[in-house]
């Protein structure tokens, strides 16, 4: 008997190695796919901020291209503050 409950602990020993290799392989796919968005959002936010940047606007915070991104990316995570009162 005891040679069956070793050989039932070594599985379950065997299942929690398998779910701890599959959780760990969901996790770098996961960052993977973190760090692929950041690259795309990084390309994006430079690309609308030189775009933006050589328009004729009032915007102070708008005129360069790093300032811009700045605020882009601001807007992007709903923390961007101005003053909406100039917009009558």
């Amino acid at each position: 008997w005891a040679m069956i409950l070793h050989w039932i602990l070594l599985v379950d020993l065997a299942v929690f190695s398998t779910g701890l290799s599959a959780f760990a392989l969901v996790c770098v796919h996961v960052a993977s796919e973190i760090g692929r968005f950041l690259i795309a959002l990084v390309f994006v936010l430079l690309t609308f901020a030189s775009a933006i940047s050589v328009l004729e606007h009032s915007y102070k915070d708008m005129r360069k291209v790093s300032g811009c991104t700045v605020a882009l990316f601001a807007i992007t995570l709903h923390i961007y503050e101005d003053d909406y009162r100039d917009f009558q």
